[in-house]
């Protein structure tokens, strides 16, 4: 079961080294005025599962420090905008 877990975890390892193309087009996104006033910002998918240890990431044997590492400034983020207002 471990040897089994190892090679799934190599190849998805492997397919996050080589992420798809996507073509996209870059505007210029105002930072004040308009957009601001009615601007929301969406996090998703930051599950415990995936970033804390004894979670499924963790059990699994992957190493969740790069993937908890974005926490606190996600955290400052999110601060932030509750803030604005």
């Amino acid at each position: 079961l471990r040897a089994h877990s190892t090679h799934r975890k190599q190849a998805s390892m492997t397919a996050l080294a080589t992420p798809p193309k996507v073509q996209a087009i870059s505007f210029a996104l105002p930072l004040v005025g308009e957009l601001s006033s009615g601007a929301a910002l969406l996090v998703i998918d930051l599950q415990r599962d995936f970033t804390e240890p004894g979670g499924y990431m963790d059990g699994m044997g992957y190493d969740i420090a790069p993937l908890a590492a974005p926490l606190p400034s996600v955290a400052r983020v999110l601060d932030a905008t509750n803030c604005a207002d």
